[in-house]
């Protein structure tokens, strides 16, 4: 059975018309699933814990953008249930470093037709992420951009996010450990001694 794992606002309501497709083509294909709405921060992960310890899923399907598939990511973690994508959010980067059509129900297809493979999952100041994670500029835009949100849709709060950073963007201060092996990096640290990110 899968389990789809809907966020409601992400793509400001997208994923509302994507649930419909794709409801509509699973019960075509008559393959048994279940649809599961998040409804706060964090919920997904809540849902994709519980739908792995239940053990009647064979994947989990995060429909929403990267935050969803973040949040089901981290409630699958260190389980044997796979990880599906369907982007229906605003960026859907993670998609692009894994191979997932940005087509809904091309996606839906890929995840149909494909066996589950590995992907990393660090983290960061003991924060789980599996696409990238950031510090410095493109931290500062999103931090900046929030309360736009609640104001505006669509790309025009990442626009006010990145003129509020152009603005209050101070540099910071750096420790990576990278296989053991720690780095410290400061806004004077010279480009060449950042060879091994």
């Amino acid at each position: 059975m899968l389990t789809l794992i809907v966020n409601p606002t992400a793509g400001t309501g997208y994923a509302l018309k994507v649930e419909q497709r794709l409801r509509s083509l699973l019960e075509s294909k008559r393959i048994a699933h279940r649809i599961l709405h998040t409804d706060r921060p964090g919920h997904a992960t809540a849902l994709a814990r519980e739908a792995a310890q239940s053990n009647d899923s064979d994947a989990v399907v995060a429909v929403g953008g990267d935050g969803t598939a973040f949040e089901v990511a981290c409630g699958l973690a260190d389980t044997d249930t796979a990880l599906g994508i369907i982007p229906a959010g605003t960026g859907n980067d993670f998609i692009k470093s894994v191979g997932i059509p940005r087509d809904p129900e091309q996606a839906l297809d890929f995840i149909l037709k494909h066996k589950a493979r590995p992907v990393d999952f660090g983290s960061m100041n003991d924060r789980a992420f599996i696409n990238v994670c950031g510090t410095g500029f493109d931290v500062t835009v999103l931090e900046n951009m929030q309360e736009a949100k609640k104001k505006f849709r669509g790309m025009l709060p990442y626009l006010i996010g990145v003129v509020k950073a152009i603005v209050l963007y101070k540099p910071v201060h750096v420790r990576l450990t990278i296989d053991g092996n720690a780095v410290n990096l400061s806004p004077s640290t010279p480009l060449v001694k950042r060879e091994f990110l």
